[in-house]
């Protein structure tokens, strides 16, 4: 009989270390929109829906995200937050509309709240740096707003389930430079993702939120230490064509493209699309090249994948365009393209990978924080954006929480881009509800 004890106790203990799925989730979740344009209603609407289940669940929370269209009163919106909850708060204004678990919805706010079920379980810092001018002024902003975000999330122990990312939403231009700073603290192994803020027309009415802070020009971060595992991809569906040249000039940190083998960059751009470069000045460049991006290619040993830009501003005059990517001298461009049903496939295809790479199960997804680029969303359109979110929840289930930003500018890493910055791209973030 004592026998038959010690093998069956040996047999649980080997069970139940050997299989993670009887272990109690460390992360819960919930999600909350409103489409009312009152600030103070908008968000009593969002925390109702995240308290229903589990009365303060929000107030309780260890981060918020928070994603609001560009033409609410965003301090009067984060202000009524504040009065409501005491938890860092992360997030920027996004481009016409946002999508979570409630749907497609065009105009509103959303928030994605996490918590951890133990106060080790999740550890969240953010902070907030202003921009600058130039490429060295958003360099030293990345590094600053990280080092005072990483505080929170420190703790001396040598765990190998602690997952630690960096979530970034900075005002549209200097993502590269960002990036650099950041890294200059954190390295480069650890993950940065996220999103450029946005507004609906392009106009410069983005705004950045950190804690108690709204800006129209600063970097935010929030530093996560997690119990748990995250799943991430950074992708665009896009197809490479065989029509490629070499940047020979370009100015603006590689912004402004000037030249593509010693011809005029619109000219050449134009020529491979079978357009009149008058017919691309200003932002109609912006619409024409949705479907029509360039690309560099980065590859990690034998695989490699392309890295995609957004021509935005078209000038005939000189044959310059100006795009949503830095393109140095010397670096080679590839004309890409797409379908709608290109566009919206890849969405699945994304979360997909990023669920296989870190070989999480669809039953294990405690929260999706998808970042989808403003311009693939306007490619797409708002009817067929219903497939997108259809899409997505046949992936991670119809009452798993998620939301998605729509940004100028996604960052984002793959394992072989490494962290990079690029547009009209998807970066999903999935975390798990296990280690």
């Amino acid at each position: 009989m004592k026998k038959i004890a010690i093998i069956l106790i040996t047999f649980l203990c080997f069970l139940f270390s050997f299989t993670p799925i009887y272990a109690d989730s460390t992360i819960e979740a919930a999600v909350g929109s409103s489409t009312s344009f009152v600030a103070a209603d908008a968000v009593a609407e969002v925390l109702a829906e995240v308290n229903a289940v589990d009365p303060n669940f929000a107030q309780n929370a260890d981060v918020c995200l928070l994603f609001a269209n560009s033409d609410y009163n965003c301090d009067e919106l984060l202000s009524a937050l504040n009065e409501e909850v005491d938890i860092p708060i992360w997030g920027a204004t996004s481009s016409h509309a946002t999508m979570t678990t409630d749907g497609y919805e065009v105009g509103g706010v959303s928030m994605l709240f996490l918590s951890g079920r133990h106060p080790r379980d999740l550890k969240v810092g953010v902070a907030a740096a202003s921009l600058g001018s130039s490429r060295a002024d958003a360099v030293s902003a990345g590094k600053q707003a990280v080092e005072q975000a990483v505080g929170p999330t420190i703790e001396k122990v040598d765990d190998n389930n602690i997952s630690r990312i960096v979530l970034v939403a900075s005002a549209p231009g200097m993502e590269e430079a960002v990036i650099e700073g950041i890294e200059s603290v954190v390295g480069k192994k650890i993950p940065i993702l996220g999103g450029s803020s946005a507004d609906n027309t392009v106009e410069g009415n983005w705004k950045q939120f950190a804690n108690e802070q709204v800006s129209e020009h600063d970097v935010v971060v929030a530093v996560i230490s997690i119990r748990a595992r995250v799943g991430y991809d950074f992708a665009n569906s896009y197809n490479p064509t065989n029509k490629t040249a070499y940047v020979k000039a370009s100015s603006e940190y590689g912004r402004l493209v000037e030249e593509l083998d010693d011809r005029p960059a619109l000219d050449v751009y134009a020529e491979w699309i079978g357009e009149d470069p008058a017919n691309l000045e200003g932002m109609s460049l912006l619409g024409a090249s949705l479907l029509s991006p360039v690309a560099t290619y980065v590859s990690r040993g034998r695989i490699g994948c392309y890295v995609t830009g957004h021509p935005a501003i078209g000038n005939n005059n000189d044959g310059t365009m100006f795009c949503f990517k830095e393109f140095p001298a010397a670096t080679k461009i590839t004309l890409m393209d797409a379908t709608v049903d290109d566009l919206i496939a890849g969405v699945g295809n994304s979360i997909n990978t990023a669920l296989k790479r870190d070989k999480m199960e669809n039953s294990e997804i405690a929260a999706l924080f998808l970042v989808h680029c403003g311009g693939r969303r306007l490619a797409i359109g708002d009817y067929r954006m219903v497939e997108v979110f259809q899409e997505t929840q046949d992936i991670i289930g119809n009452e798993t929480p998620f939301i998605t930003f729509f940004a100028f500018g996604e960052q984002g890493n793959n394992r072989i881009t490494g962290n990079a910055h690029g547009s009209l791209s998807i970066v999903p973030v999935i975390f798990s509800d296990r280690p």
